[in-house]
């Protein structure tokens, strides 16, 4: 087998397993479809805010202290924003939400 026939063989299964982790991260999209962001809870916390704006968590906490995600609360090292706070977040930051 020649070097250009392995790097081929190499860059299919490469191809084949982000196509699987698409479809993945699309079942999990349709699957979620419909549900408040963070589930029932009067609460959401970064991560939740990550997935309701499509971004990293480590972008919610630069927002977070750049002071573009207030009002939130803390609780030791954690962060907290009321489910009213957010969905107002959501109505004066159309911008943040990724299209």
């Amino acid at each position: 087998m020649s070097a250009l026939s392995r790097e081929l063989d190499r860059a299919k299964r490469q191809i084949t397993k982000a196509v699987q982790s698409l479809e993945e991260i699309a079942a999990m999209l349709a699957e979620s479809e419909g549900k408040p962001v963070g589930g029932d809870k009067p609460f959401l916390t970064e991560q939740d805010l990550a997935e309701a704006f499509g971004k990293h968590v480590a972008t919610i906490q630069r927002w977070r202290k750049e002071g573009k995600l207030d009002p939130y609360h803390q609780q030791g090292r954690a962060f907290y924003w009321l489910r009213e706070d957010f969905e107002r977040l959501l109505e004066e930051r159309k911008v943040f939400i990724k299209k």
